[in-house]
Formats: C-alpha cells, sequence, structure tokens
C-alpha cells in the first residue's frame, strides 16, 4: 500500500470519534448502511476534505449502491481553496462561480473566445425579458419572464479554460420535493453549480447536490424522516425502561436520545450509556438509576 494511500485512511480514521461516526451514519448516510459503505464514504470525507457533520457532504443509496453526494457549498469550499489573498495574488487559481437561473422569455446566448495564453473563455450573455421581448425586473416571482427553463453557471480560473454547464429543467426538478415547491429558482441554479464546480475541480468519485436521481433514498430527505428518527432501544425490557427513566430525569431531548441510545452496538454498550446516564443523575442531584443486569438472550 502507497503511502498516500495510508495517509488517507489514517485521516479517515482519525478525524472521527466512534460516537461521531454513528452521529454520521444515523444522519448522513441511508438507512442500513453496511459497515464497509461507511468506511468508503468516509475515505471519500477525507480524500476531499469535507465534513459530514455540516452537511458538506452526505450519501444516498442508487439501484441498492451507496453514493456519496457533495453540496454545493462543500464543492464552494473545494473552490475557495485554490484562491489566493487577491485577484492580483497569480498564486490563486479560483477566480470565482457565476450563475443566474433562465427564463422562458429571457435572452440567452454563450460562445467561446479564445484569451492570450490560449485557454478557453465562454462569454455569456443572458438578459431578462418579457413575452414581448422587452426588459423587465421579472416582478416578484420573476413571472414576467415566463416559467424557469434551466439555469447555468460558470467557474474561471487562472491558467484553465472555463467551465460551464447548463442545467435543464426538466432533468433536475423534483416537484414531490419542499425546496423546490418554494425555492425553485435557487435549487436549478445550485445544481448547474454544482455540477461545474465538481468539473472544474475533478472532484471525483461522488455526485454533485441536484444529480441525485428521483428515486435515490437518502436519511437526509423527507421521504427518509421517520426511518431516521427511531429510536433503537435495547431488546431488553428492563435496561430500555431505566434508560427512558434516566432521560425524561435528565430532561434530553429526542433528538439527544436517539443520538446517544442508537451509538449503541451491544448490551455492553447499553450498559455503559446507563452508567454515563447515572453519573449524570448523581452530579445533578436526583435520583439515581438502580443497577441493571441483562440477560443475554438464549442463541437461536
Amino acid at each position: 500500500m502507497s503511502n498516500a494511500v495510508v495517509s488517507i485512511t489514517q485521516r479517515a480514521r482519525a478525524d472521527y470519534d466512534e460516537g461521531q461516526i454513528a452521529l454520521i451514519r444515523d444522519t448522513v448516510m441511508p438507512p442500513d448502511t453496511p459497515p464497509a459503505a461507511l468506511a468508503m464514504f468516509l475515505e471519500t470525507c477525507a480524500r476531499h476534505q469535507l465534513d459530514p457533520l455540516i452537511k458538506q457532504i452526505w450519501a444516498v443509496k442508487i439501484k441498492g449502491k451507496i453514493q456519496p453526494v457533495v453540496a454545493r457549498d462543500g464543492l464552494l469550499a473545494i473552490g475557495n481553496r485554490h484562491t489566493g489573498s487577491g485577484w492580483q495574488d497569480v498564486s490563486g487559481e479560483y477566480l470565482g462561480c457565476m450563475s443566474n437561473a433562465v427564463r422562458q422569455h429571457d435572452y440567452f446566448d454563450y460562445e467561446q473566445v479564445e484569451r492570450d495564453d490560449g485557454t478557453i473563455r465562454w462569454a455569456i450573455t443572458h438578459k431578462p425579458r418579457n413575452e414581448k421581448g422587452e426588459p423587465t425586473h421579472g416582478g416578484p416571482d420573476g413571472s414576467l419572464r415566463g416559467p424557469l427553463v434551466g439555469a447555468w453557471a460558470i467557474v474561471r480560473r487562472r491558467g484553465h479554460n472555463d467551465t460551464w454547464f447548463y442545467a435543464e429543467w426538466d432533468p433536475y426538478v423534483k416537484s414531490g420535493d419542499n425546496a423546490w415547491r418554494t425555492h425553485p429558482t435557487a435549487m436549478i441554479q445550485k445544481c448547474a453549480e454544482s455540477n461545474t464546480l465538481r468539473r472544474a475541480f475533478s472532484v471525483s468519485g461522488v455526485i454533485g447536490e441536484g444529480e441525485e436521481p428521483k428515486d435515490a433514498v437518502s436519511s437526509v430527505t423527507q421521504s427518509n424522516s421517520e426511518a431516521s428518527s427511531e429510536i433503537r432501544w435495547p431488546a431488553d425490557e428492563g435496561l430500555k425502561e431505566r434508560l427512558k427513566d434516566a432521560f425524561d430525569l435528565l430532561g434530553y431531548r429526542r433528538a439527544k436520545v436517539r443520538s446517544l441510545v442508537n451509538a449503541c452496538r451491544s448490551n455492553e454498550d447499553y450498559l455503559n450509556l446507563l452508567g454515563d446516564l447515572d453519573n449524570a443523575l448523581t452530579e445533578a442531584g436526583l435520583t439515581q438509576v438502580d443497577d441493571v443486569e441483562v440477560v443475554e438472550p438464549d442463541a437461536a
């Protein structure tokens, strides 16, 4: 194994403790993600230096396979690592990402222009118009410009050809998603930006935000919100009730309870959690939880 691969593996293992890995598994991974897929996801996070805990990256299940998805903001973070101290600093490659949504009546055109250094620049001409071809601000909801038909984005890097992408409306819109209903302009623009940034910086092994197929399964989508909110209590009823009593006495919110309980993988983990809660109760001067003996179920 090469040193580079070893360093990536060590980085993935060192970045998060067991509790954080459990939190990542329960919040940004599809339900029932196998351990190997979770390990590969963490390797991808390490390779691209993206943080799943602030949703720079998450995962979806597509046709039974786990696929990392990088958020537009995560891709922007990658781009911003290539900036210098300013526009005059030639060490900075990344010169920005520009984008806009296009509506039916807009005037939109583009052409390639060769720079003096031989690289290609994409010249975009985009002017808001109404159905009569007259300039317009679009109205409060943009309707004077007609319905949304897509969005364009362009990334410029010093010494590189421009990278640009046009996201057509129909292949990307997810009508059942609440964000697409309430913020359609921002969503289609995000699709164009994600595609362009991913291509400009060769972010491989992932898909960009908005590129997920409509049937993708993800714990960050509404379709799986119920599954991801379940609390996996221990099978032993006595231990389960004592854990619940302790959480009630401490006044923990459901989200924190779910995170702590779902991080447990064995009866020993549940007992260790009960011990931690017992200590917290003692420090708070509350009634302690009695010791619990957990009887292992008979082997089938």
